[in-house]
């Protein structure tokens, strides 16, 4: 059971789907996402898939790159970045808990771009590369 839910915490479900873990009606199951597969990890069988077999685009792969500028560039981790208004998404209107000011060392911004996949950080990131 253990292993299942390690699977559940890496796909990003919330804590109503792991209290639901073996839950296999798709209607039970609260997500977000709109492609998941949660495979049981010692038998190797799937437990629930929802369109897994859609061609998807990568969502965070501009945020994988961005990371990777990032630490490749040598810059200070603790150098202290802003939000500012360009790190605003005015055209998808993507939600973020980073206010404009805020201001965070540039480790913590590469957390929050790749653990919570902050779109705002990883825009702070990019504007603040050499």
């Amino acid at each position: 059971m253990i292993k299942k839910l390690l699977i559940l915490v890496f796909l990003g479900f919330s804590g109503t789907v792991l209290a639901q873990a073996d839950a296999r009606d798709p209607d039970k199951l609260k997500l977000a996402s709109a492609n998941a597969l949660i495979l049981d990890a010692q038998a190797g069988v799937p437990i629930y898939a929802k369109a897994a077999n859609e061609v998807s685009p990568i969502a965070s792969l501009t945020k994988l790159m961005t990371a990777m500028v990032t630490l490749d560039s040598g810059q200070p981790l603790d150098e202290l970045l802003a939000v500012d208004m360009e790190d605003f998404d005015f055209l998808k209107g993507s939600r973020s808990r980073l206010n404009l000011g805020t201001q965070l060392p540039r480790r913590e911004m590469l957390r929050l771009a790749l653990m919570s996949s902050e779109n705002r950080a990883a825009s702070t990131l990019a504007r603040h590369h050499p």
